[in-house]
């Protein structure tokens, strides 16, 4: 809320003394924003917590986004026009581009307001991205008024575009259609009215578009396999490395137990001995050679678990394939819990597991046989094609691939807990026309799909009523 009147820096006369006194708000605030990531990052949960991150996002994003944005006439505004050396930038910028479109559009021969062709070329492109950004400023206070205030909030946003458009429409008619300036082109003026408010429009809404939907993915194999140890143990033995080919049945690890082995040496003496008891007493004491058979059976079963937990020691391929991770030679020693990943096996051809939203799916239509684009995020310059193999006709708000989300710095957010997502999200697999060496397990990357031909207008109305059914079901 601080605020300092520094409009006594303009009498600076030299430009870049001007100019520290500007960027001094925004370095200052630089400094507020460095102090509170050390204290966000360094304290628990709580106020002081939140305070932090607060401080931190408002002088380093808003920032950005607000104060130095020349387009607005905040403090970048003033930088930029000090720094070219172009008073009343905003004023010039419109007057160039009301001058250009007068010309093309009416033919009306106007006076730049300045005579330098780069300096009008510069006006110009400054008007445009400067009505592009406050067009797309009133949308996004729009959709922020709707997503927060719920059904009040959408009315209320409808109006405020609404408004402001319509304003702007009788504001260029008033212009076109009774100024004095466009009177020698009346009928030229009134065909320009017409086609802004109608042609224009309608033209848009029924211009083919087919976007393209780009969707995160993450590549897979079209069979594998995490070994994991089914009994703890040492490793003694490695019998794999990464890249290697491997048959069904191959040893993988050696797990050393000392007490598996001695419980399954202890459950075979404890089998013979009832054995010879039970010949001993069958003639002369049958009773006691007839509870010895129970005692015979128990001891049986223990040995046989004994003998499958010391084979589970002897950890082997569950099928053919190539090995893409695996323990490493010197892990031999390390003791292994129950659980824990031995190696990776794969076979097969490469697969990527896609994720569409509800209104991307809608867009695509994804069928069996379609045909998908991936891109690597390791090699965003080569694209390999696919194939759509199968697509999940029920979305699904629990996401499996865990690097498709921001736990793992992607863009799928999720809840840390569950892995659940806010929406639903379609899964589609796409196998690869990619060799086995150009392609890694689990790599990250961009599934590209072709979207079916309509009217823009289609889509734009969809996405509306898609937006407005959002924020009345919230």
């Amino acid at each position: 809320c601080a605020y300092v009147d520094a409009t006594a820096a303009w009498g600076f006369p030299n430009k870049w003394n001007r100019l520290v006194v500007s960027l001094a708000g925004m370095y200052v605030e630089s400094i507020v924003a460095s102090v509170a990531v050390f204290v966000w990052a360094f304290t628990d949960p709580g106020l002081l917590h939140s305070v932090a991150y607060n401080a931190m996002l408002t002088a380093s994003i808003v920032t950005v986004l607000f104060n130095i944005n020349p387009l607005m006439r905040y403090d970048g505004y003033y930088i930029l026009a000090d720094l070219i050396e172009i008073p009343n930038l905003r004023q010039k910028a419109a007057q160039t581009f009301a001058s250009v479109a007068k010309r093309i559009f009416l033919g009306l021969r106007t006076s730049p307001p300045t005579a330098g062709r780069l300096a009008r070329s510069f006006l110009l492109a400054f008007g445009v991205a400067s009505l592009g950004y406050r067009a797309l400023l009133l949308i996004g206070i729009g959709a922020a008024l709707a997503y927060k205030c719920g059904f009040i909030g959408l009315m209320a946003a409808c109006f405020y575009v609404a408004l402001a458009v319509v304003g702007a429409m009788k504001k260029l008619l008033r212009y076109l259609w009774k100024d004095e300036e466009t009177a020698p082109r009346r009928k030229r003026a009134v065909a320009c009215g017409v086609c802004t408010i109608v042609g224009l429009p309608l033209a848009l809404l029924a211009a083919p578009s087919s976007p393209n939907v780009f969707a995160p993915a993450v590549v897979a194999a079209e069979k594998q396999a995490t070994v994991r140890t089914d009994v703890p143990g040492f490793i003694e033995r490695i019998g794999v490395e990464v890249g290697q080919s491997i048959h069904c049945g191959d040893l993988i690890a050696w797990l050393g137990d000392d007490d598996a082995q001695l419980a399954v040496r202890q459950a075979e003496c404890d089998v013979e001995k009832s054995q010879l008891i039970i010949e001993a007493n069958l003639a002369a004491d049958p009773a006691t050679a007839a509870v010895e058979s129970e005692l015979l059976s128990q001891y049986e079963r223990v040995a046989q678990k004994s003998r499958a937990d010391l084979a589970a020691l002897s950890v082997r391929a569950p099928f053919e394939g190539r090995v893409v991770q695996s323990i490493r030679r010197n892990d031999i020693g390390r003791f292994l819990h129950k659980g824990e990943p031995l190696a990776t096996i794969i076979s097969g051809r490469w697969q990527a597991q896609v994720l569409l939203s509800e209104h991307e799916f809608a867009s695509v239509q994804p069928r069996p046989d379609g045909r998908v684009w991936f891109r690597s995020s390791l090699d965003p310059t080569r694209e390999f094609r696919g194939r759509i193999v199968t697509v999940e006709p029920g979305g699904a708000r629990v996401i499996q691939e865990i690097g498709l989300t921001q736990l793992a710095g992607a863009g799928i957010a999720v809840d840390p807990l569950t892995n659940s997502a806010e929406r639903p999200f379609f899964r589609v697999t796409v196998e690869l026309e990619a060799g086995p060496n150009e392609l890694q397990l689990g790599q990250t990357g961009s599934a590209r799909f072709r979207g079916e031909w309509e009217p823009l207008g289609v889509n734009l109305i969809r996405s509306v009523l898609r937006f407005s059914n959002r924020i009345l079901a919230g």
